[in-house]
């Protein structure tokens, strides 16, 4: 076996990454700038603000957004509100927004994200490489996902989902996320709760910012710039960010390579019949043996014999030629204006727009087949019945190189409102915003494998030169034109959003001012999708495109009150305060109908000290476009999945490690969709003791009775073999079809009718290492509403600030902690416990800090909780299956160290800021967990081991 050498990382990145931050240093020579001073260390990651801050932020006319209500200068009534400040920010020293949000322990890292286009031939991926956000585990269509307040296009090719990467960090002000459903005032979508991104608006000067990154398996590094001015009569703030990341090979973690057996999993370079081959290698399967004859390196063309075979498979390790990480590419814009015609009206604009390209690269096998009647056959191999096929494992690599998936996302919004002091103290505002997404993900040529498999089967029929499934010299174009052609997976939303909402005093109450917001909405959504390829069906004819569309008009009415019951000085024993909010919100549907959504909030102030909330109120979400139309977003895959079913009627295809070979539709619509809806409830404190100050708590309950969650199977495909009671949970999608004796690979009217039908759609099929002859069962895994999940918690937050004579001290815990989740894998199969197992929310996670700051200087450490949980769907190595697991937790650590130029600074220095920061500080490596093609847990840990950033800032 020999592995191909890699090529060294490209030094140049290295080179501008630091150049950029060196410029940041450089520029501060261009002359004085306004003192700056470090701010405070960072306090918890998350918390609530105080009332200062919302009293100071709703006294800022130009930042009219205050989450979780409708209604300015309150704040959500018996909502618990999670906030990220920008020192939050910087201080975490991570370079994506995404990445920030989720260091919040009420955001689990399950379903979308980049790191699912593994290079695996796992069926279902993310094919848009995007990253989403996913409340209390709900799935990301269940967050809601606003800028400024305001609706944003859906990214996505195969699922809709907001991308927070669209935003630049250098543009965010803070960010505030609501943990309860949130549909009374945003509508669908804010089952699990709401993450608003909230952009600088009133800055005036400009920054410049150079960072730098490196792990072991990639660097990355990256520029942003904000300008920003204010006058008299209006503002303006632009936000620019570029960033670019170096690829990660797979080969550059143990845990993601294919020969796991250091772990104790298996070495999947071989697996039955699929074969990771250097050469070609001949596999035969006569009498249950598996058998694999490779060709001569030196074989270029001529007669062969099965005398001159190798024994045995010349294979590699694809994960030395396989990204984990793509290399990606990402420019983002945002900008803001704000125009005071007069003292009554204001005029404001606010837009971004979003690029990002990305390169996955991969190695590429098939399998082709070659017939005795071919005059390339070899005669009097072991295994292969009399005038029997061979069936040969191709590699690509030493023909074209590798394999390249390119994924690119191009987005935008713009928003032109108005904001008009009527008098009285009410407000309009008014907003019309046109956002567009368009993602594809594009394969041309060798990289979109073999689509014309009639023609490759004849060249090798008639023994044409121009391709020998045997020989070592690579290919000409010949086979280019003739064999490969392309796939493109193309979606295009286009989001047409009108708003115009009214708040103000709507009366005065002995307790206080009773205040009232309502309003009207309308949304259009256009969703295009189009896989573009060339696949064959079952007369070997090209279907060149599959295109759908879909258009959803939304009208909506809402309204909110609210109505202090008990004001301060009421003299009514442990009653310093008592509010109370009522909102409902109305929608129609062009294709749904309607439906009405109400939350009563109750806020309690027994003392100063404490602060009693909660909520109750009802959700609902409509299925996305993609989601309800079969016709427009359908995958298909060959993957090899753990069968522990004890079903005679689906085989294992290969022993060794107890996989079995499926067909499944891994994406897919479905017409017959209905709404979600969710009932939430919550109850809270809030404590500020007088006695310490500096010291604040809160603690929050949740419930979640969520019914119709919309669920694609395929995301949950490695698990549906995995044990008997998976199998039967999961009968109404699994249909059992080996493929008959006579099927002959690539020839598709020899398959099961079950795969014949399916490929005759007309649908893209990924390529795929698995052999289409080995198929015996075929996976349903389209959309559909599994039913119900029950989940409840808790959320606990404590903070303590205070001062020594070493410096300023800050010191935080979030925790959350689920009590309980349960929900039905199908419509049959009742509910079932399913928290802390694989595949589902862990119950515990944490994020502490603690900071100091002493003059110009301020440093925290976080540490990182991620609880333990089951592997309950265990794979099998060599022939023996592996036992149910517990997987133990995982806590690593990150550090920041910042220097802030202070006040008399010389000219050139003041503004500075230098960052660095480390993730994982101790370097620890992910939890063992084998579930077939990694040997960690991708949605519990990651690989990169320790990484570290460093940031310069030059503010003038």
């Amino acid at each position: 076996m020999r592995i191909i050498e890699r090529p060294r990382a490209n030094l140049s990145l290295r080179a501008l990454a630091l150049g950029g931050a060196a410029t940041a240093l450089a520029l501060g020579l261009a002359g004085p700038v306004a003192a700056q001073t470090a701010p405070p260390a960072s306090s918890d990651i998350s918390r609530l603000p105080t009332q200062d801050e919302q009293d100071q932020e709703a006294t800022q006319v130009e930042d009219i957004v205050v989450t979780g209500t409708s209604i300015r200068g309150i704040r959500p009534v018996g909502s618990a509100t999670v906030s990220q400040t920008r020192e939050d920010i910087q201080a975490t020293g991570l370079t994506s927004t995404a990445d920030v949000v989720r260091t919040l322990p009420q955001l689990q890292n399950l379903g979308i994200d980049e790191t699912r286009n593994s290079g695996s031939q796992d069926a279902g991926t993310n094919h848009s490489r995007g990253t989403s956000l996913n409340l209390r585990g709900l799935g990301a269509n269940a967050t809601l996902m606003l800028v400024d307040g305001r609706r944003i296009a859906p990214s996505g090719t195969t699922s809709a989902f907001g991308d927070p990467n669209q935003i630049p960090i250098a543009a965010l002000e803070r960010v505030e996320v609501v943990t309860d459903g949130a549909s009374a005032i945003y509508g669908t979508d804010a089952v699990g709760g709401v993450v608003n991104f909230i952009i600088r608006k009133n800055y005036d000067g400009a920054e410049i910012t150079g960072r730098y990154s490196a792990a072991d398996g990639y660097d990355q590094w990256g520029a942003a710039a904000v300008v920003g001015r204010s006058w008299e009569w209006g503002n303006f703030v632009v936000a620019y960010d570029h960033d670019d990341r170096r690829a990660m090979l797979r080969g550059d973690s143990p845990f993601l390579r294919q020969d796991l057996r250091p772990f104790g999993g298996n070495d999947n370079r071989i697996n039955g019949t699929t074969v990771t081959a250097r050469v070609p290698v001949i596999v035969t399967s006569g009498g249950g043996v598996v058998r694999y004859f490779s060709v001569p390196e030196g074989y270029t063309g001529g007669p062969l014999t099965a005398a001159q075979l190798i024994p045995g498979a010349d294979v590699v390790d694809s994960a030395d030629y396989t990204d984990y990480l793509p290399h990606r590419e990402r420019d983002s814009l945002t900008a803001f204006g704000n125009l005071n015609v007069s003292d009554t009206l204001s005029l404001y604009y606010q837009g971004f727009f979003s690029r990002r390209d990305s390169a996955l690269r991969g190695y590429r096998v098939d399998t082709v087949t070659v017939p005795a009647s071919s005059p390339f056959y070899i005669a009097g191999l072991p295994g292969v019945a009399p005038g029997g096929s061979l069936s040969v494992r191709y590699p690509w690599f030493k023909d074209f190189g590798r394999r390249y998936t390119i994924a690119t996302e191009r987005s935008y919004s713009q928003t032109v409102g108005l904001t008009w002091d009527v008098g009285q103290d009410w407000q309009i505002d008014a907003y019309a915003t046109y956002a567009l997404a368009k993602n594809c993900q594009c394969e041309k040529g060798p990289s979109a494998g073999i689509n014309n498999t009639a023609a490759l089967n004849a060249l090798i029929a008639r023994g044409d030169t121009n391709f020998n499934p045997f020989a070592n010299a690579p290919v000409n174009d010949y086979i280019k034109e003739r064999v490969f052609g392309e796939n493109n997976l193309r979606n295009r939303t286009a989001l047409t959003d009108i708003v115009i909402k009214m708040d103000g005093p709507l009366m005065t109450l002995p307790s206080g001012t009773v205040r009232a917001a309502f309003g009207a909405e309308f949304v259009r959504l256009d969703g295009t999708y189009r896989n573009a390829g060339t696949t064959t069906n079952v007369d070997n004819q090209f279907r060149t495109t599959y295109f759908g569309a879909k258009t959803r008009d939304v009208n909506s009415l809402f309204g909110e009150l609210f109505v202090p019951l008990v004001a301060e000085g009421s003299n009514i024993p442990l009653m310093r305060r008592l509010d109370l909010s009522l909102a409902a919100r109305y929608e129609h549907y062009s294709d749904f109908g309607d439906t009405t959504n109400p939350k009563v909030g109750l806020t309690w102030e027994p003392t100063d000290d404490l602060v009693v909330r909660g909520t109750w109120g009802k959700s609902f979400r409509a299925p996305s476009l993609q989601e309800n139309n079969e016709d427009v977003v359908t995958m298909f895959g060959l993957a090899q999945y753990s069968n522990g079913s004890s079903d005679p009627l689906i085989p294992i295809s290969n022993p060794a490690t107890g996989t079995s070979n499926v067909f499944a539709r891994t994406q897919g619509g479905n017409n017959n969709l209905k709404p979600e809806e969710a009932t939430t409830f919550s109850i809270g404190a809030d404590y500020s003791p007088s006695w310490l100050e500096g010291l604040r708590a809160s603690i929050t309950y949740y419930n979640i009775d969520y019914k119709g969650k919309i669920v694609t199977i395929g995301d949950q495909a490695s698990t549906f073999l995995a044990t008997p009671a998976n199998r039967a949970a999961f009968a109404a999608y699994i249909t059992p079809a080996p493929q008959p004796s006579t099927c002959v690979e690539g020839n598709v009217s020899t398959y099961n009718p079950v795969y014949r039908d399916l490929i005759n759609r007309g649908y893209p099929i990924p390529f795929s290492a698995t052999p289409y002859c080995s198929l015996v069962a075929y996976l349903n895994g389209q959309a559909q509403n599994l039913g119900t999940v029950e989940q409840d918690g808790i959320d606990l937050n404590v903070g303590y600030d205070f001062d020594t004579r070493f410096g300023q001290v800050s010191s935080g815990v979030a925790w959350t902690e689920i009590l309980n989740l349960k929900q039905t894998l199908s419509p049959t199969s009742g509910l079932l416990d399913v928290l802390d197992t694989l595949n589902n929310p862990v119950s515990t996670r944490i994020r502490g800090n603690l900071g100091l700051r002493r003059e110009t200087i301020s440093a925290n450490l976080f540490v990182n909780y991620v609880g333990g949980y089951t592997n309950t769907a265990p794979i099998t190595v060599a022939g023996v299956r592996l036992p149910v697991t517990e997987i133990d937790s995982w806590t690593t650590l990150d550090a920041n160290v910042s220097w802030f130029a202070p006040d008399d600074a010389m000219p050139w220095a003041r503004g500075l800021r230098v960052s660095v920061s480390v993730q994982n500080l101790t370097d620890e490596d992910p939890n063992v967990v084998l579930t077939g093609t990694n040997a960690f847990d991708t949605q519990q840990a990651n690989p990169y081991g320790r990484i570290w950033s460093l940031e310069v800032t030059k503010s003038f």
